[in-house]
């Protein structure tokens, strides 16, 4: 799925409400909902080129994140310290 896929999809879901995006998937073929399934469930650390899988992620979303590049330049990371046992995580 290309970027401009990526952004009709986005556009189409928008305003809609969870029993219209249920009833829309009911309506797909078997195959179509086996992709969507593996996606929604995959659970990698993060989406992307840069692999992140030797990070601990304790992220719940990626909100306000744009998504990565499909041909970066460089390859970098945001990292965020946060300390589970201070208050606020600490500072």
């Amino acid at each position: 799925m290309g970027g401009a896929a990526s952004s009709e999809a986005k556009t189409a879901m928008e305003g809609k409400t969870p029993e219209e995006i249920a009833a829309a998937l009911k309506e797909l073929p078997p195959d179509q909902l086996a992709k969507i399934k593996a996606c929604v469930e995959k659970k990698e650390p993060c989406p992307g080129p840069v692999d992140c899988s030797s990070i601990t992620v304790v992220a719940k979303d990626y909100k306000g994140m744009l998504e990565q590049p499909s041909a970066p330049k460089f390859k970098g990371a945001l990292a965020q310290i946060y300390v589970r046992s201070q208050p606020y995580g600490g500072s």
